[in-house]
């Protein structure tokens, strides 16, 4: 539509103050009002610009008579996008019912500052019905840590993080080991019985411990001396130590000497650690000759 103009003040004066002068408006080209212009663009169409880098932004209308006036943005922005995967993410284990997992911040944070990290577990690799927590308090910088708490111990269970900012979250990162069972020390070797083998042998039996501690038994520690407190100064072979296999329930000591007591413990060890050690039933023994053992695979014929 056209625009209508008036004259708003008139102080127009004649040389030598001669009659009264008018103003006056007329029409000379049609004027058009536009419905209000709007839309976006991506600039560069090319990329390359910074990530992280702020910049201004202003726009400028165009018709046949030349560019407008720009109109800037109210604020600069920077280009960005999500986070990057953290790095050195590492698993190990704290008790029984605890895991505590460690990383460091992302090589790449998208342009924009880390304000979270999310931490998920889950019993399967698939993180199916998985459980997370998060870590916003990230004065200090990196390596961060978390303990996950409430586990069921024995259970083996999966973790990965993942790093927020003003986008979303990144990537996830699997840690390493990807998984681990919380466990602790098992309890000692049950049912540890010393019996005498010969003048130069006794053999240590046992049972399985009550409690693996959550994690599965990798070898049984055999020890003997000739001190009850197992701190005596002789040389092996009477005292020292051996390690037999977890499926082991008995062991038997060689060229030990018919004139001195020994005595024997044994631990239970898994990849905690070893359990307090237990004493045999009795707790000492003297090599000495025994009788033959019962005969056994008698065969008669006539």
């Amino acid at each position: 539509s056209n625009f209508l103009l008036r004259v708003y003040t008139n102080t127009l004066t004649t040389f030598g103050g001669q009659g009264t002068p008018q103003v006056s408006t007329s029409l000379m080209t049609a004027g058009k009002t536009f419905s209000s212009c709007f839309g976006s663009v991506i600039v560069p169409s090319f990329g390359g610009l910074v990530k992280g880098l702020e910049y201004y932004g202003r726009v400028s209308a165009r018709n046949s008579e030349g560019y407008s006036l720009p109109m800037q943005a109210t604020m600069p922005l920077a280009p960005m996008v999500i986070p990057g995967a953290p790095t050195g993410v590492a698993l190990d284990v704290v008790s029984a019912t605890e895991l505590r997992v460690i990383f460091g911040s992302p090589s790449d944070n998208g342009g924009d500052s880390i304000s979270q990290y999310l931490i998920e577990w889950s019993t399967t690799q698939d993180f199916m019905h998985a459980e997370s927590t998060t870590l916003d308090y990230l004065v200090g910088g990196s390596p961060f840590f978390k303990i996950i708490s409430g586990l069921r111990t024995g259970i083996c269970y999966y973790v990965r993080v993942s790093a927020k900012n003003s986008q979303g979250y990144g990537i996830s990162q699997v840690a390493t080991p990807a998984s681990l069972n919380p466990h602790q020390r098992p309890s000692p070797p049950t049912n540890v019985k010393l019996g005498i083998t010969s003048s130069t042998m006794l053999t240590i039996g046992w049972d399985a411990p009550f409690s693996d501690g959550g994690d599965s038994i990798s070898k049984y520690r055999i020890e003997w001396d000739t001190r009850q407190k197992f701190t005596s100064l002789s040389y092996p072979p009477n005292r020292g130590y051996i390690d037999v296999a977890a499926s082991f329930r008995s062991h038997t000591l060689q060229l030990l000497s018919s004139e001195k007591s020994y005595f024997l413990r044994i631990h239970a060890v898994n990849s905690a650690g070893s359990s307090t050690p237990q004493l045999t039933n009795p707790d000492r023994a003297v090599p000495s000759l025994q009788m033959p053992g019962v005969a056994y695979s008698v065969v008669a014929s006539p």
